[in-house]
């Protein structure tokens, strides 16, 4: 079963101004001075000096977005250099490390930004996700619960949905604890839901767990709503989870649909997993040729 599970940081503050970016960039003559021209702006240390720190933040956040990582890490860089109490930077350093999968040089800047604010939520957020891409699922597990003890943020939506995804993801190593885990992945699911009822990926935990507890009526129930609500946003599970339930349901046509419509429309039919989940719904209703 496919789990759309939130795995990074929810953002930032902005860098203490709006999401604008400044008109910085290269001169004519294609040499990168950090938006320095000749008689343009002046130099980045100059700026680093002043209240523009904020717009340069702002730019580096568009280079990251645009994926130009290695220019907007240079701004960061410079920004915590000159300004070492700015947060949002170290964030956005150890963001980047870890969508790179640099995990210790993430680990680094999230240390960092622990002892200038030592209950810095989404840091702690962020060290528990790194915890889960290395598959320490009992060090992510303890950091969430760190969030979700502390008295600001004990009704964490994101925190209560991470949790659930570490129990949800245990349950398939411990055999032994299979149900225990289930259960309370179950449980941080619903309590997110209902704290917050328009939270999509709550809706499709309590789906998948449902689909895992052979209860397929209501976990497709759930899928379908949430297919519904999802409007514009991408959320490819939520197609593969439906048409999982579908197969199990032994509806392979309309399976098959679910399977094709995800593929195409999400993954170019080029996802080999997808395409073998295809590929059995076909074979489990008799059209081996296909």
């Amino acid at each position: 079963v496919d789990d759309d599970d939130d795995d990074g940081c929810r953002g930032d503050g902005g860098g203490g101004g709006g999401g604008g970016s400044s008109s910085s960039g290269r001169d004519d003559d294609g040499d990168d001075d950090g938006g320095g021209g000749g008689g343009g702006a002046p130099p980045l240390d100059a700026r680093l000096a002043g209240s523009a720190v904020t717009q340069l933040y702002n730019y580096a956040r568009t280079l990251e977005q645009l994926e130009h990582y290695d220019e907007a890490e240079r701004i960061y860089v410079s920004i915590v250099v000159h300004h070492a109490t700015y947060v949002d930077a170290y964030v956005r350093l150890a963001a980047m490390a870890a969508a790179r999968e640099r995990h210790h040089r993430a680990g680094v800047w999230l240390d960092k930004v622990f002892v200038l604010h030592p209950h810095h939520t989404d840091t702690r957020c962020m060290q528990a996700v790194l915890h889960m891409r290395r598959h320490e699922l009992l060090a992510a597990q303890k950091k969430f619960e760190e969030v979700l003890k502390a008295r600001d943020t004990k009704h964490d939506a994101y925190a209560l949905v991470a949790l659930a995804n570490v129990y949800y993801t245990a349950k398939f190593e411990r055999q032994d604890k299979a149900d225990s885990f289930l259960r309370h992945a179950f449980t941080f699911y619903r309590d997110a839901l209902q704290r917050d009822p328009a939270n999509l990926f709550a809706a499709n935990g309590v789906a998948l767990v449902l689909a895992e507890q052979n209860k397929f009526k209501e976990a497709k129930d759930f899928f379908i709503q949430i297919r519904e609500a999802l409007g514009d946003r991408v959320m490819p599970s939520v197609w593969v989870n439906l048409a999982h339930v579908y197969m199990a349901s032994g509806q392979f046509v309309t399976a098959q649909k679910m399977y094709a419509t995800a593929s195409a429309r999400y993954y170019n039919d080029k996802d080999i997993e997808l395409l073998v989940y295809l590929a059995r719904a076909y074979y489990e209703d008799g059209k081996y040729a296909d």
